[in-house]
């Protein structure tokens, strides 16, 4: 770069020591020269300039870059991990179904009745076994519900359950679920040996 510059001086030297037509005519030949060789100066154009260029920039941005990027893998790791833990916990049930069984009861009644485990870890309070009846074409078509004997279920301990409603010749399966009482379902496994 200083290399041009004082080609561009010495160019303007020589063109204001050799007069001429084109130096009466502009007048002011000098700052318009100085203000070529100052703008060519600052454009780096040259071998010079771009040898000058400091490169620690770069390497610094590419650095931030892995940088951002490894944090946000780890991130992203982190969020599934949490997201696999959260997802572990709904799945896992909270009640093993033992046994179950449904059948006439009394002419007009059918009966399901069972055992199931408590899962959980802790006392679960209130916990409804509800039988849903259902139609050949697998469409649910009445439901009957009734507390677990034991309340409340103690970790670790099995309950028996029964629920009896009225027969209907349209039930031709049944499905057994547990909630809470005025709750929602709990999950469960059925570990039924068939």
């Amino acid at each position: 770069m200083l290399f041009e510059m004082k080609l561009g001086l010495i160019a303007y030297w020589r063109w204001v020591r050799g007069g001429g037509f084109w130096r009466k005519l502009l007048g002011v030949g000098g700052p318009v020269v100085a203000v070529l060789v100052l703008v060519a100066a600052a454009s780096g154009g040259g071998e010079e300039s771009t040898a000058d260029a400091d490169p620690e920039p770069a390497v610094t941005a590419t650095v931030d870059v892995a940088a951002t990027a490894a944090a946000r893998q780890e991130a992203t790791a982190q969020a599934q991990a949490a997201t696999s833990a959260a997802a572990t916990a709904r799945a896992a049930p909270k009640l093993s179904l033992i046994s179950a069984s449904c059948g006439r009861y009394g002419g007009s009644y059918i009966k399901c009745e069972g055992f199931v485990k408590n899962l959980s870890g802790a006392k679960l309070e209130n916990v409804e076994a509800v039988v849903v009846f259902v139609d050949e074409s697998g469409a649910p078509v009445a439901s009957a519900d009734a507390l677990i004997d034991y309340n409340p279920i103690l970790a670790g301990q099995s309950s028996p359950w029964s629920v009896i409603a009225t027969y209907n010749p349209a039930y031709t399966k049944w499905r057994i679920e547990f909630k809470e009482l005025l709750g929602g379902t709990i999950s469960f496994s059925d570990d039924r040996v068939r």
